[in-house]
Order: structure tokens, then sequence, then C-alpha cells
């Protein structure tokens, strides 16, 4: 599932509207639609502010396993990140996407997807 698809189905499954995370997070309605239609790849401060605004840690937003045909981890799962050292590692990917430029950025989630893939 691509991060705006994604973004979409935990803004439903929060019962927000574009207009609800744009009074909690100033994004305008029309960047939350492109973002969500895939058609731009936001930034990581982006992201994390709506990850803030659907109460959603960062983590989730990027991490899919399908458990009960939920794709979204039970609330009260320990995944991926929940633990310091995780979450140190995800600070430090999220810092390191952040001096990316979108080029590097694109292969490298290329490069993660095929790496899946092989599984």
């Amino acid at each position: 599932m691509l991060l705006g698809e994604r973004l979409r189905r935990i803004r439903q499954w929060r019962d927000m509207t574009q207009g609800d995370l744009y009074r909690l997070t100033g994004i305008l309605p029309i960047r939350i639609s492109t973002i969500e239609r895939g058609n731009t790849m936001p930034t990581i401060a982006t992201v994390e502010r709506l990850s803030t605004a659907l109460r959603v840690p960062l983590w989730k937003i990027f991490y899919e396993e399908r458990v009960g045909g939920s794709s979204f981890p039970p609330r009260s799962a320990g995944g991926y990140g929940s633990h310091r050292k995780q979450a140190r590692a995800i600070e430090q990917l999220r810092v390191a996407l952040s001096k990316m430029i979108p080029r590097e950025r694109r292969i490298l989630l290329a490069t993660a997807r095929a790496m899946l893939r092989e599984k």
C-alpha cells in the first residue's frame, strides 16, 4: 500500500475529513488530497504533522501488517518502534530522510520495496 493511500485509510479509520486535518495541521485540503492520491510525496515533516493530527505514531504510517482483516496493528500491539532502542532507530531514519532530496528518497523506498518482495 502506498503512503498516500495509507494516510487516507488512517484518516477514514479515525472518521476524519480532509477539512478536519486542515484545521489541525494547517495543511490545505487540496494538498492533503494530492498526497492521498499519490500525486506528490510529502516531506517527513508533513507526514509527522499528519500523524500527530491523526493521533497515530509516525511508524504506523510506514508499517503495514494484516491482523484480523485490518491493515493496521491493534492499538495494544507493541510493534516495531514501541521500544526505546527501536524508537531511536526510527528517529535516526526520520532525520536521515529529511536530509535527502526527493530523488534519493524515491530510490531508498524502491530499494526497500524490492527487499520486501524478495522475502
